[in-house]
Formats: C-alpha cells, structure tokens, sequence
C-alpha cells in the first residue's frame, strides 16, 4: 500500500508521526506498517492531505458559529 493512501490526517497518532518526521528526519519507530511504498512526491501529497482536513476544520467551525 502506499503511504499517501494509508496516511490519515484525521487519527492523531498519523499527525503526531508526521510531525516527529518533521522535526527529527525519519517517522517513528513501528509507526509504518510492513510494505509500505513510497511514490515520488509522497511527502506534499501527504501535505496537502492534512491541509485539505484543516481548511474543513477551520471552514465547519466558522459555518457552525453563523
């Protein structure tokens, strides 16, 4: 499987995995299940997953406060 399919930015324990591999340069470890493949530009695909979940957050939460 692919991780830009597998990675989900709505669990949390993928978005605190993410950002361990921002700060420190490689994902935890036993975070990655077996097989994993990396297409190329995994990374900013997986980028704009979790800045597409942002935007809905953010636009849900102005539209609930209307």
């Amino acid at each position: 499987m692919k991780i830009t399919e597998w990675f989900d930015p709505t669990v949390i324990e993928h978005i605190k995995a993410y950002a361990h591999l921002k700060y420190n340069g490689f994902w935890p470890d036993g975070f990655l299940p077996d097989g994993i493949e990396f297409p190329p530009v995994w990374q900013s695909t997986i980028q704009a997953k979790i800045a597409d979940k942002w935007i809905d957050l953010v636009l849900h939460h102005q539209m609930e406060g209307k």
